[in-house]
């Protein structure tokens, strides 16, 4: 599966080399994505789900606390508030609620 994505990822390079012309900003943006990609990879295959699961009422009530945060402080994009900014990047509580509340159902059954 490894092999795929590297072979998809090295494709889609390899497209856009070739509509660019060259090795442009959007290609090396590309390749700092795929680097940013490989690192999150990593990441997530060294947590151990077990442990994320025994914690997962803690992760819940840190997510719930950070929508709070956003019900009252959030800062308003396109008319709705969701987001937290940070500065250089910006944070969308209710897409870690999602994985939270899988996390906290399949503890509980």
């Amino acid at each position: 599966m490894v092999a795929a994505l590297a072979a998809l990822c090295l494709i889609g390079l390899a497209q856009i080399f070739s509509a660019t012309g060259g090795p442009t900003r959007i290609y090396i943006t590309q390749i700092y994505g795929i680097i940013l990609g490989v690192v999150a990879m990593l990441i997530c295959m060294s947590i151990d789900y077990r442990s994320l699961a025994d914690k997962s009422h803690f992760i819940y009530g840190a997510v719930l606390l950070l929508l709070i945060y956003v019900l009252f402080f959030g800062a308003v994009r396109g008319g709705s508030r969701r987001w937290i900014d940070l500065g250089v990047v910006n944070l969308q509580p209710s897409e870690l609620a999602k994985a939270t509340v899988a996390l906290v159902l399949a503890k509980l059954f």
